[in-house]
């Protein structure tokens, strides 16, 4: 985007989106309201001076007060707490929308996500909110199942999802409708729900109620207080439909309508807090008033008002979609967090700190940092005395080339598990332990014969190769405390290491090439080349001698531990859900068995006691023992 002149429109967005007034921001530049009103009216443009002042309070970079920025049309944004919130507060969420708009619609030119998908509905489609809930489930093909994860649902629909620290306790979720260039948003901004996974799941569909019931027929910033109300309840009642079908809820709930204990079972499979469910009960005719204030009697008397059964121990589940979108360009080498933030001021228009695209994304802090070598300047005489090094290196690697041909790379072979069974997880934990078994023999080769390491002591500080020597060491220490014990934590760390071990010599070479060294003869260069073994590379090891050496050796062992370490966690990953569906078959093998049990014993009953009603009444008490404790 062109960077013209000072834009005071960026001006008024910046103050608002920090929630400044004209006053506040006056008074903090100890200016007039009248000076200040006339820069952000573009009849007068800050001094230099007074520009790094607004930089530094608002935290916007120089180039955001200069930029123009795409043209973004905000619909009707729905707060769930419109009423208690100043019109400034909306306006500065909604800023904080738009900016993350822009910022989705950078991310579209690398990632294909999904369309918003909702069913055509008519304004009286949407009259009956039954309904309505259940022709959405049917178009997302979810008939009358349990939601388990209602933010995830959304997302996978074209939702555009984030949770946002909104710095006003009276707005804790509020939904909007974006345009950009004819690209349709519908952006939801979760709050944090008190961190349960229950309510958020009530909140984003009360935020989808919003999109379906009331977008684009009604005006927020025209509604009375009581139409406020009415639409409120409105998104309460299609949340609790949408999470609760009529049909499949009634069946359930119908069975012991009236016991609390009952509902924390109901409560597991519906994904929807106790108190929810209660008056949904009510709500479709289930339970009369009279249960429905006995039951609300209970929860206060029980103390679940603020937290009930299983709110402390069910994760919160937050929106993933844009996260993975920056994890795949990062990962994949499209772009870094620079040239991310680079790519937004440049062509979009909107120059943001990257403390602030974070925040925006729900990433966590320095998630976009690049790291940068911050290495002193080498001077060259210091460079051509550290060209002596070589001769202690190339010691070290004859040595490398002996371990690696004492080194048997096990493999593993991870059995198929469609269906759990003993004789499964048992064949398997012995080829993990024959495998580990084999990997903490290889390691104690290694470890013995890394034993004592060869010093490499270098004339210049911060020069790459005291990084590779540091790797050496690390690759070591690592050894060596693997052979005492293995975990998932040491093997993720030697496959770091190996990383590092690769990269350093990367950055060796790197550096002798930056400063015009180069002959294909000298010891140093020829050391760091043979240590690029990597396909990817290309040209660059083409003019290194063409022979079996020890790096060649040792960089096929890296890459087999690196597979084998891989395999192995993944092998245990395995074991371990296979364990845990075994515990679920036994389990409910053991509740059939008492199922069975309790039905023979009920025959036996009859058997016994030859009066039919004395029976029926003993029957029936038992049946209804049985289900408390067995919850069935």
């Amino acid at each position: 985007m062109e960077k013209t002149n000072f834009n005071g429109n960026r001006l008024r967005e910046a103050r608002i989106y920090r929630g400044y007034s004209i006053t506040d921001l006056a008074n903090k530049l100890d200016i007039s309201k009248q000076m200040f009103s006339k820069y952000e009216n573009n009849k007068s443009a800050p001094s230099f001076e007074m520009l790094l002042k607004l930089i530094d309070i608002l935290k916007f970079p120089k180039d955001y007060f200069y930029e123009s920025g795409l043209e973004v049309t905000t619909g009707n944004t729905y707060f769930k707490s419109l009423l208690s919130t100043t019109k400034r507060d909306r306006k500065m969420q909604n800023d904080r929308i738009k900016y993350l708009t822009v910022i989705r619609h950078l991310l579209e030119e690398y990632i294909d996500f999904p369309e918003l998908d909702l069913p055509n509905l008519s304004i009286d489609d949407t009259d009956d909110i039954e309904d309505v809930t259940m022709k959405i489930r049917s178009h997302w093909n979810i008939m009358e199942e349990p939601i388990d994860n209602m933010v995830q649902l959304l997302e996978e629909n074209g939702f555009v999802l984030t949770a946002l620290k909104t710095d006003n306790k009276a707005i804790d979720a509020f939904g909007s409708n974006q345009d950009i260039k004819g690209s349709n948003y519908y952006v939801i901004v979760l709050g944090d729900d008190k961190r349960s996974f229950y309510r958020r799941q009530f909140t984003a569909a009360h935020e989808l109620a919003h999109k379906v019931l009331h977008d684009p027929q009604l005006n927020t910033d025209d509604i009375t207080k009581e139409e406020f109300k009415k639409i409120e309840e409105e998104a309460n009642e299609f949340a609790s439909a949408f999470l609760l079908p009529r049909d499949a809820f009634i069946k359930d709930v119908s069975m012991h309508p009236v016991n609390l204990n009952y509902y924390k079972h109901l409560k597991k499979k519906w994904k929807v807090s106790i108190s929810a469910m209660i008056v949904r009960a009510h709500r479709l005719g289930v339970i009369s008033t009279n249960q429905y204030s006995y039951l609300q009697r209970q929860i206060s008397k029980r103390n679940w008002r603020t937290i009930e059964p299983f709110d402390d121990t069910k994760y919160l589940e937050e929106p993933v979609a844009l996260r993975q979108a920056i994890e795949l360009l990062l990962e994949n080498g499209i772009l870094d967090g620079e040239e991310f933030i680079r790519k937004l001021s440049k062509e979009y228009g909107l120059s943001l700190y990257r403390e602030e695209v974070e925040m925006l994304l729900g990433l966590e802090e320095d998630y976009l940092k690049v790291e940068k070598n911050n290495g002193q300047v080498i001077n060259m005489t210091d460079l051509r005395k550290s060209l002596e090094i070589p001769s202690a290196i190339r010691d070290s690697l004859t040595q490398f080339t002996s371990i690696a041909e004492k080194i048997e790379i096990p493999n593993i072979e991870i059995p198929t598990m469609d269906m759990p069974s003993i004789s499964t997880i048992t064949s398997s934990k012995d080829l993990v332990s024959d495998s580990m078994t084999k990997m903490i023999e290889n390691q104690q080769i290694i470890a013995n014969s890394f034993s004592p390491m060869p010093d490499i002591s270098l004339p210049v500080q911060n020069f790459a190769l005291t990084d590779f020597q540091e790797s050496l060491n690390n690759l070591t220490d690592f050894i060596s405390n693997t052979v005492r014990g293995i975990n998932a934590d040491l093997l993720d760390n030697f496959y770091n290491s190996t990383e590092v071990f690769r990269q350093s010599a990367v950055n060796a070479r790197d550096q002798i090439n930056s400063q015009g060294y180069i002959d294909e003869e000298d010891d140093l260069q020829q050391f760091v080349g043979e240590y690029l073994h990597d396909e990817e590379l290309g040209d660059v090891t083409d003019y290194i001698q063409n022979n079996e050496d020890a790096s060649e050796q040792l960089a096929t062992v890296l890459d087999s531990f690196k597979t084998y370490t891989n395999d192995l966690v993944k092998s245990n990953k395995k074991i371990e859900v296979n364990q845990m569906e075994i515990k679920e078959d036994l389990k409910r093998a053991e509740e059939r068995q008492d199922k069975r049990d309790f039905i023979s014993f009920s025959l036996a009953i009859y058997t016994v006691i030859p009066d039919e009603e004395v029976a029926n009444s003993i029957v029936l008490f038992l049946t209804f023992i049985f289900t408390m404790i067995f919850n069935v």
